[in-house]
């Protein structure tokens, strides 16, 4: 019986968390694999079932480190913003945003581009 590992909400803040706890590496689902992707110097190893990550830790077929490539956008994309003063609590959640927003990501095999978010937090 093969245990697929089905796409799995909140896969950033974990990410984050695994690699503020010292994590190099962490295993998720195959879908979440680019979300998890954005924390940097953290390996992601994209698993499509408990079986596939068994067998790579047994010696079996190894499960290859995920590698982003290009961002989902199109070449008009404008960026129309999110003012995170308004957002209350969530304070996990709005570090991994800020971490994953200063990611410098490959857009097209070729451009480069550098995402900077600033944001003030609340006490609120």
């Amino acid at each position: 019986m093969v245990c697929v590992l089905p796409y799995t909400n909140g896969i950033l803040p974990m990410a984050s968390l695994a690699k503020q706890m010292g994590f190099r590496a962490v295993f998720v689902p195959e879908k979440d694999a680019p979300e998890a992707a954005l924390i940097p110097e953290l390996d992601i190893y994209p698993a499509r079932s408990l079986n596939q990550i068994v067998s790579h830790f047994v010696g079996g077929l190894q499960i290859e480190i995920f590698k982003h490539t290009h961002l989902p956008l199109d070449d008009d994309f404008v960026y129309e913003g999110v003012d995170f003063q308004e957002v209350r609590g969530q304070e996990h959640v709005k570090r991994a945003l800020e971490v994953a927003a200063d990611t410098t990501c490959l857009c097209h095999g070729q451009k480069a581009i550098h995402f900077t978010a600033t944001f003030t937090l609340s006490g609120h």
